[in-house]
């Protein structure tokens, strides 16, 4: 069993995504203006009803700092965050949500870096987030963790704890925070007790008032509508399903954040 799941997770991670993000723009009325994308916005194979989207929580300090026509993102993460399976760095989630929010609003001064490592569970994202994430003064942190730990089977109990002392790290430095849950394929699902860490991103995001980009469910929708196949790909074949869904999920999480920003208290 150990060797199946080794297996599952490498090929997993050649063909799976995140996400993240970062924007800004003149004004919170112009980021309203454009919440939700035109249908010729969103590529076929990224469509995801709204009606999955089921927090309301608003990002208020984001949307001041666009209102000044700036903002500075920090995605903190792990494999799929740095962008593993992807053909390029600049394939990964956090180079195509830069490169969507510049885009969709091109007068924003708008940056997004990429602190992902390897295999890194949120533990040890905590010992390095002074340094990597909170040094750059992020106005808002897109934190993706979970995976690592599901993997490897790690106690429940000990992941909470530790995103209890991140959140606690970001929200006092003054950042916003966004939670992205961890990434889903049939394969895995079947081996892999994911639950028990999404239930503890979701309990933190209530507690503390942060927004929750689900990608664990985003991911399970595309999967099962045919909109995405994980399974049985070439090499070739799971680099470009990488690319193509790190894609889909910056694009998501750019209406995800546009949303929580146009809809802050102004």
């Amino acid at each position: 069993m150990r060797g199946r799941v080794e297996t599952v997770r490498r090929s997993f991670a050649a063909a799976a995504v995140a996400a993240t993000l970062a924007l800004a723009v003149p004004s919170v009325a112009s980021a309203q203006a454009q919440i939700a994308p035109l249908p010729s916005e969103m590529p076929a194979q990224c469509a995801v009803p709204r009606a999955l989207y089921v927090d309301d929580t608003t990002l208020p300090k984001a949307a001041k700092k666009l209102a000044h026509g700036k903002l500075t993102v920090v995605a903190l993460g792990s494999s799929t965050t740095l962008g593993v399976g992807a053909s390029s760095s600049d394939a990964a989630w956090p180079a195509r949500l830069e490169a969507e929010l510049r885009r969709r609003l091109p007068q924003a001064d708008i940056a997004v870096s990429n602190r992902g490592k390897l295999r890194d569970p949120a533990a040890a994202m905590v010992k390095r987030m002074a340094a990597d994430a909170l040094a750059a003064k992020p106005d808002l942190v897109i934190w993706e963790t979970g995976t690592a730990e599901a993997v490897r089977n790690m106690s429940a109990e000990s992941f909470a704890a530790a995103l209890e002392e991140g959140a606690e790290r970001i929200l006092g430095a003054g950042a916003e925070l966004v939670l992205m849950t961890p990434q889903f394929s049939r394969e895995t699902a079947r081996l892999i007790a994911y639950q028990p860490y999404i239930e503890a991103m979701g309990n933190l995001s209530v507690r503390a008032d942060v927004l929750i980009f689900p990608r664990y469910d985003v991911m399970r929708h595309l999967v099962e509508t045919n909109q995405l196949h994980l399974e049985g790909l070439s090499p070739a074949q799971a680099a470009a399903t990488a690319d193509r869904l790190y894609d889909c999920i910056a694009r998501q999480v750019a209406r995800v954040l546009l949303r929580a920003m146009a809809a802050a208290p102004r």
